[in-house]
């Protein structure tokens, strides 16, 4: 009784909901689809945040540029470009064309923005204009790669130097069946290998 009592609640509710929901595609010109309209947070400090930011783009400008990088990885197309039958020229022109690049400011801006106040920002200009932070920038990359990559093979490395040894051998008849080759080719009193076969679903 219970049962059903929650089964119809659910049905009347979720009719209700469905009602109240208006579909997007109404009123759309055909081919057209719904776009997700995202906003972006407004923040009190904007003003000081683009001037702080205007002084610290400079110090920590990606290199290579958005173009740049552009170009080293097409230069490295190809080949594939021409075993795919790929004008290689109007390729590139049509990179080139799609390619915006001011997104390496766009992409550091916003991380920024949404990390820093323009306060802790200004503080930041101030500290990678001092040699330290100079020195800093110059090795950000090695810095990033201790933190991450590194410490991710030390691990991996170290688990595999004292757990790996302490695996027990599996025992026959469970897990992937061992395989013993005869000590002769043509030994036909060995018995061969059984392989399970595994039926496709």
């Amino acid at each position: 009784m219970k049962f059903l009592l929650c089964l119809g609640l659910c049905s009347v509710l979720s009719t209700h909901l469905f009602a109240q929901v208006k579909k997007p595609t109404e009123h759309l010109p055909a081919g057209r689809t719904v776009a997700v309209k995202t906003v972006k947070p407004v923040y009190a400090d904007s003003v000081q945040f683009n001037k702080a930011f205007a002084a610290l783009y400079p110090l920590l400008k990606p290199t290579p540029t958005i173009t740049e990088r552009a170009e080293i990885t097409f230069s490295r197309m190809g080949r594939m470009l021409k075993a795919r039958g790929v004008d290689s020229t109007a390729a590139h022109d049509s990179l080139l064309k799609a390619l915006d690049p001011t997104m390496d400011r766009k992409i550091l801006f916003d991380t920024y923005r949404s990390a820093f106040t323009a306060k802790e920002l200004e503080s930041l200009v101030a500290f990678f204009k001092t040699p330290v932070g100079k020195h800093y920038l110059e090795i950000e990359n090695r810095l990033l790669d201790a933190r991450s990559h590194s410490l991710d093979q030390y691990v991996q490395r170290t688990i595999s130097m004292t757990v790996v040894p302490l695996e027990k051998p599996v025992p026959r008849g469970q897990g992937m069946p061992h395989t013993q080759m005869p000590d002769k080719i043509h030994d036909t009193n060995t018995p061969r290998p059984v392989i399970p076969i595994i039926p496709s679903k």
